[in-house]
């Protein structure tokens, strides 16, 4: 995939930004992301107000205005901690993150491969997509930034993800 940036705030007007990139393998999908980001802070207690890259990810490309079963939002801190959200029950796509972090000068980066058993990746499928990079200051998220959601609701309803078409 192209490379994409985070660049639509949904908290604050800067802060902290990221470049993205995709592939797919199997059933797998890989994501790569550069967060410039030059003080790192895992202060609060809440994980979406630390320091953080959030993958989000429809497999059906649903566009719904909740989560379907499969539909995840994948949370990797600076740091390597991840924490999973989407349908009512978030362990039915915990088990399909797996994740790395390292602080580089200037910010860090993250890398994320998340598992998508649910359907057959191919040339061509179109997945709902997002990524946001979320910027602590102390104990609180200062702001937000996503590729293509700008309602800041992308946590609870996928209607306004981004798509990523799948290609060799």
């Amino acid at each position: 995939m192209p490379e994409v940036r985070t660049a639509t705030w949904i908290q604050g007007t800067s802060g902290a930004t990221a470049r993205a990139r995709a592939l797919w393998s199997g059933d797998t999908l890989y994501l790569l992301a550069q967060v410039a980001d030059p003080t790192l802070s895992e202060q609060s207690a809440n994980p979406w107000e630390q320091d953080s890259v959030e993958f989000f990810v429809d497999p059906g490309n649903g566009k719904t205005r909740g989560y379907g079963d499969d539909d995840g939002q994948y949370r990797i801190s600076f740091s390597g901690k991840t924490s999973v959200g989407g349908p009512l029950d978030p362990a039915a796509v915990a088990g399909n993150l797996t994740a790395a972090a390292k602080a580089v000068p200037g910010g860090y980066v993250i890398e994320a491969a998340v598992k998508l058993p649910t359907i057959t990746l191919r040339d061509g499928t179109l997945l709902g997509f997002d990524v946001q990079v979320n910027d602590a200051t102390g104990a609180a998220r200062t702001s937000a930034a996503t590729w293509n959601d700008a309602t800041g609701q992308g946590y609870r309803d996928t209607s306004h993800w981004g798509v990523l078409q799948l290609r060799h």
